[in-house]
């Protein structure tokens, strides 16, 4: 069933309704109570969805639909391998700064003002978080989303078996900070990524000697990451001009497209400036680190 999921659902497998309540504690009980069933679940629908693709070749499926109800979709599935590292837990390092600091990223890297509306993340495995953008022609689009992390398998002594899955989903309800469909877009998204490692036979130059032999029984590590997310824009109740709203919803996965570049940043700084500063010039340069 998970692997036959399609854009005929309006839904995504990874959903579960979320409502947080006026009291503090609720909240935390609520996300902490959940966490476990969320990353099986996150866990098993990735395999299955990636059971037959090569970790090793950089990939990426996306398809856009409108629902009945009006509301804007965008599924995406990526497959990004990360070379020249030592570990999981080092690009896990590069994507948790990311992941922990959203807001500002996604103002640095979108150029649109991202802000943080609350601040109640006291646990390292469940991240809350309610954003506002604000996008072309003042239009705000509004975000809550909770984030679960399971980093268990970064404890593992073996580096070749290290990995990290990660899961989130948006909130139904919240009593504390309500939605405000007259003001503004609400933007939901459910998503997983894995980290993984991953070793294949080094590509590399046969040393002078010759000695072809001594190349094959090298091999080098590579962290995989591989996601999967949909993204729905609901129909909007206010009124936003076409132009604005088309681009605000052919743009959906913008954050999570930033994500990878964010973490190459961290990883090998003065190469990808260099890749950006070859392949991108103008205002489009300037939106990104």
């Amino acid at each position: 069933m998970l692997s036959g999921f399609t854009n005929s659902r309006v839904t995504s497998p990874l959903e579960a309704y979320i409502h947080l309540t006026t009291d503090w504690q609720q909240r935390r009980d609520v996300l902490l109570a959940m966490r476990n069933r969320k990353i099986d679940v996150a866990r098993l629908f990735l395999h299955e969805r990636t059971r037959f693709i090569d970790p090793f070749q950089e990939c990426s499926e996306l398809s856009r639909f409108i629902t009945p109800e009006g509301d804007f979709c965008t599924i995406k599935m990526d497959v990004v391998p990360f070379e020249g590292v030592k570990s999981v837990r080092q690009v896990f390092d590069a994507m948790h700064f990311y992941l922990t600091n959203l807001e500002i990223a996604m103002t640095e890297m979108s150029g649109n003002v991202t802000v943080l509306e609350n601040d109640e993340n006291t646990e390292a495995t469940v991240l809350h978080y309610r954003l506002a953008t604000a996008e072309r022609g003042d239009i705000l689009v509004e975000n809550s989303c909770v984030i679960f992390l399971d980093t268990s398998g970064l404890d593992c002594d073996n580096a070749n078996h290290q990995n990290v899955v990660i899961t989130a989903d948006f909130v139904d309800r919240d009593d504390l900070f309500p939605y405000r469909p007259i003001q503004r877009l609400r933007k939901e998204s459910t998503s997983v990524m894995k980290l993984s490692a991953c070793r294949r036979k080094h590509v590399g130059v046969v040393p002078a000697s010759g000695d072809s032999k001594s190349m094959e029984k090298e091999d080098e590590l590579v962290v995989v990451l591989t996601r999967w997310f949909f993204v729905r824009m609901r129909r909007p109740e206010m009124a936003v001009p076409e132009p604005v709203l088309r681009n605000i919803t052919d743009n959906l996965t913008v954050c999570s497209d930033d994500m990878i570049h964010y973490i190459r940043e961290g990883l090998h700084p003065s190469s990808t400036i260099e890749q950006s500063e070859s392949s991108l010039v103008g205002p489009e340069f300037g939106q990104k680190l």
